[in-house]
């Protein structure tokens, strides 16, 4: 196994000689065998241990084992334990998305630049491609877990589940069991504990030949995607994709439209892809996922976020010219020196005095509860009633609103707020010029 993994290293130029690498290590038969395989090929490995706490006291013997396992390798271990449950019911999530999401922040926290390594498997990308197949794919679900992605690799991708099993044998090493692993209430358990089996009796050698398929449809899927990333710098254009002039039928330009739907955190399917090229054809709009909305203008595609308590984090230091996007548009920030006297009267609710600014300065949506006292007005408003039907419901939760430490200050297509305004003592003026 040690070679194979080796040689799965090379192949897909996962590290260099010595390089530092992070092990994600659950305590199963996978992980563990991961570690073990990277420190005896001499990489600098450190691991991570992830808690979800969603199983009790099984959950901390798990932290347990690792702990004991990584002090008995001398390994440098990092626990982080995380409340997957709470998670789950404040963000609307499964347990199995929420967990993968914490895991990975928790991955993003340790990596310090570097890389990670998972233990996926070979028999793992089987179960994932029978499951993408199951509920409807094209290639690229075909090919399933990618060897690379990013920072994140997979040394253990061409060896199969049983190899594994085999070598921690032969090494006498213990790992822990997921006991819920081997109860089919779920699709991928049962794909496991049923399926798979099943396949294996027709043709025990299935995951040497799966192995070699898959070599075929990745080699096959790169070039389609030489050629969607050709297509997709093409049609791409500021905040939307233009499909005007392009041939829908081209499979090409359906697996951009996928890409684009991922990119918007939307999981991709044979019939919202179909949607979308009938949408995009008629015009009109379409409500692709909960708050997510796909519009369609003259042959223009773009995706609007409807939730107003959605926050861009965009931080602007006030002091410099600063350009940045902000919902598919280009906006720039400018700090002025000028005399108030020479402001234009018709512009002057629009323009900030940088030096009644308190601390940073955010960009960000509309959230719920936000309420500002307009320049020239006596009375605070909420921007709720502002929009009323000023603003199409589709285009609020994109107006870009500015923030500092004491609060919200300007608001498009509203000006800014009377503690804000320019006066005769005004030095210096900040202006928001938004394009698109």
């Amino acid at each position: 196994m040690i070679e194979k993994v080796k040689q799965t290293i090379k192949k897909f130029n996962m590290l260099s000689g010595g390089e530092k690498v992070v092990a994600a290590l659950s305590g199963g038969a996978d992980s563990v065998s991961l570690l073990f395989a990277l420190k005896e090929l001499g990489y600098d490995v450190s691991a991570v241990h992830v808690n979800h706490n969603l199983r009790g006291s099984d959950s901390d013997a798990d932290e347990v084992f690792c702990r004991e396992l990584c002090k008995k390798l001398g390994v440098e271990l990092t626990v982080i334990s995380v409340n997957v449950a709470d998670y789950c019911e404040k963000n609307g999530l499964s347990l199995e998305e929420g967990a993968r999401k914490l895991r990975y922040n928790a991955f993003e926290e340790v990596r310090d630049g570097g890389k990670i390594a998972t233990a996926h498997t070979l028999s793992d990308c089987f179960e994932t491609a029978v499951f993408n197949l199951i509920r409807g794919t094209g290639l690229k679900g075909l090919c399933s877990i990618p060897p690379v992605r990013d920072c994140y690799i997979r040394p253990l991708i061409e060896c199969s589940r049983a190899e594994i099993e085999q070598y921690l044998k032969a090494e006498g090493q213990d790992y822990v069991t997921d006991k819920t692993n081997f109860v089919d209430d779920c699709s991928r358990n049962i794909i496991r504990l049923n399926v798979v089996p099943e396949l294996m009796r027709i043709n025990p050698n299935l995951m040497k030949t799966f192995c070699q398929t898959l070599e075929t449809l990745r080699a096959e899927n790169a070039v389609l995607d030489k050629a969607e990333r050709s297509l997709a710098e093409k049609i791409k254009i500021t905040g939307g994709y233009d499909f005007s002039s392009v041939d829908l039928s081209d499979a090409s330009a359906a697996r951009v439209i996928k890409t684009a739907l991922v990119s918007e955190g939307v999981e991709p399917s044979y019939e919202k892809i179909n949607r979308l090229i009938k949408l995009i054809r008629k015009g009109g709009k379409l409500n692709i996922k909960n708050h997510i909305y796909a519009v369609s203008e003259n042959g223009i595609l773009r995706f609007n976020h409807e939730n107003n308590n959605i926050v861009l984090q965009i931080k602007i230091p006030v002091i410099e010219n600063k350009m940045f996007d902000f919902a598919g548009r280009k906006v720039i920030i400018k700090n002025v020196n000028i005399n108030a006297c020479n402001i234009n009267k018709k512009f002057a609710n629009s323009l900030v005095d940088c030096d009644k600014l308190k601390g940073t300065v955010f960009a960000r949506n509309k959230k719920d509860g936000d309420r500002i006292k307009l320049c020239g007005r006596n009375f605070t408003s909420s921007v709720k009633k502002l929009f009323g039907s000023s603003v199409e419901k589709d285009k609020r939760g994109t107006r870009l609103m500015l923030e500092d430490d004491a609060g919200l200050f300007w608001v498009e297509g509203f000006g800014c707020a009377d503690r804000v305004k320019c006066c005769e003592e005004t030095k210096r003026i900040m202006t928001v010029e938004i394009e698109g």
